[in-house]
C-alpha cells in the first residue's frame, strides 16, 4: 500500500485501487468494518466519519499474528 499511513480529517473518503493483481481491503483490530476484494483495475472506498486510527491489510499479501500485521498493511489516521 502506498502510502502506508494516510492522515485525513473526519468526513473524508479514502479510495483504494488495485493497480496490479487482486487485493483485499480488510479491517483489523475491530475499529471499523471493511472486508472487500478488489480485482486489478477496480477500486473500493470508505468515508471515515469518526476520529481514530483504522488499520487495514490485504489478506492475500500479508499475515496477521497476534494482532501484528506484516506485509501489505496500512492505516488511516482520522483527526
Amino acid at each position: 500500500w502506498m502510502p502506508k499511513t494516510v492522515n485525513i480529517s473526519h468526513g473524508t473518503k479514502v479510495t483504494w485501487k488495485a493497480v496490479t493483481s487482486s487485493h483485499t481491503v480488510t479491517a483489523y483490530r475491530g475499529a471499523w468494518n471493511k472486508n472487500t476484494t478488489i480485482n486489478q483495475g477496480q477500486s473500493t472506498s470508505f468515508t471515515f466519519n469518526n476520529r481514530g486510527t483504522y488499520l487495514f491489510r490485504c489478506r492475500f499479501h500479508s499475515s496477521l499474528v497476534n494482532g501484528v500485521c506484516s506485509g501489505m498493511c496500512g492505516k488511516v489516521v482520522v483527526s
